[in-house]
């Protein structure tokens, strides 16, 4: 043999001892539509959950289903890049993460729309949305870590921003479902803000994670030993760094709903109230026009004091005058829409005390968010002791312009 042979069947019979079977890495499209599946199971188990707006809230409100559809078509492309990153030779292009970014940003502009929360709860609410978002996005960020990783990344960093990204879109996609307060946002600065700082630790830290992995594999060699380090090292870093983030989003998210779902018996009457008249209201007070039903409520004792909504597409049907099992005079104007309405209940009172339950104060008006229904209490002062609770199922980024308006 001249010294520039190579016995190719020597170097076979040398090798074959360490060859060992491997698992079946399952192609891009099989993966991602696994990972699709369980976002959207996710999802849907968000929709579920007692007190949330689940679907009720895209029946009004087209730009909170906008708002879940661009973040969950954001997560979709966003796995599939990381996925294919995860595949020597199909990195994805620049030109792709610069589209990418883009889509990012827009819907973010998109979420950024609604009208945000009031000045003095504003730290508040931002901190809560970003801690619930966090954790909802963990569980995601896992699962699609763990399919990255049994690839070989040549571009951790890059795989690692991508895997944020995507699975930061479902976990706003799942809050938007979730939120006990809908129709209210945090600031469009301040998702961004805490967009960009999810995804750079992301890059980061699965960046570094996806490269420890894979340096390993190139130095050990062994398939037994790189399956074993890498269990390992997921069990002993990453699972309960992940696990721990979506038990504080499980946290926030259920108390959130236990606050919500702490009955509050003036919000259930003007509910019921409502539920009824959507079926069927009778007057039982003259109710030609506002100014003959507010005259048959003052005869009664009654505050002249109502809200019009008939400058906003509601008709008034007309009002009730009863009284309470405890004697309290309460009254009930009802004004139609065309697939909705908005009750307004007045009533008596010893004292006014305010829920104590998540809200939003306007003009010394709350606005709460309560069985999926919004829902606005005003103590009506210079009148005695009277409350009025003004209810309607409808989403509170509508709801509110709606009362404000009203008031003028």
């Amino acid at each position: 043999m001249s010294e520039g042979e190579i016995n190719y069947k020597a170097l076979i019979d040398r090798s074959i001892k360490d060859f060992r079977p491997v698992t079946k890495l399952w192609p891009v499209s099989a993966r991602l539509g696994f990972w699709i599946f369980l976002q959207f199971g996710l999802l849907a188990l968000c929709a579920t959950v007692e007190g949330s707006q689940g679907v009720d809230t895209f029946v009004h409100n087209p730009g909170a289903l906008l708002t879940t559809v661009a973040f969950s078509l954001m997560g979709v492309a966003a796995a599939l890049l990381a996925l294919r990153s995860a595949i020597p030779g199909r990195e994805p292009e620049q030109s792709e993460i610069l589209i990418l970014i883009a889509v990012f940003c827009a819907a973010f502009a998109v979420m950024g729309s609604r009208p945000v929360a009031a000045p003095s709860e504003i730290l508040g609410a931002n901190l809560h949305w970003a801690l619930e978002v966090f954790g909802l996005s963990m569980l995601p960020w896992m699962a699609l870590f763990l399919a990255v990783e049994r690839g070989v990344p040549l571009q951790p960093f890059d795989a690692g921003g991508l895997i944020g990204a995507a699975s930061l879109s479902f976990g706003i996609a799942a809050e938007c479902i979730i939120s006990q307060s809908n129709g209210f946002t945090v600031p469009f600065a301040w998702q961004l803000t805490t967009g960009i700082l999810f995804v750079t630790a992301s890059a980061l830290g699965g960046g570094l994670c996806l490269d420890a992995i894979r340096r390993r594999k190139w130095r050990e060699g062994l398939i037994e030993t790189q399956t074993k380090a890498r269990s390992s090292f997921v069990r002993q870093s990453l699972m309960p760094l992940a696990v721990s983030a979506s038990l504080v989003g499980l946290f926030l998210v259920l108390s959130n709903v236990r606050n919500t779902a702490e009955p509050i018996p003036d919000f259930d009457l003007a509910i019921e109230q409502y539920e009824q008249a959507m079926t069927d209201f009778s007057p039982n007070v003259p109710s030609r026009d506002l100014a003959t039903m507010l005259t048959a409520y003052v005869e009664n004792g009654m505050p002249s004091y109502m809200w019009d909504f008939s400058q906003q597409g509601f008709k008034l049907v007309g009002g009730r005058f009863e009284h309470l099992p405890d004697g309290a005079a309460v009254t009930y104007t009802w004004f139609r829409g065309t697939s909705d309405g908005v009750m307004c209940m007045f009533r008596q009172t010893d004292g006014f005390k305010a829920p104590s339950a998540a809200h939003q104060e306007r003009q010394h008006m709350l606005f709460y968010q309560y069985r999926r229904f919004s829902v606005c209490l005003i103590n009506v002062g210079g009148y005695g002791s009277f409350l009025s609770v003004i209810v309607a199922r409808m989403p509170m980024n509508r709801f509110m312009p709606l009362v404000l308006a009203a008031t003028r």
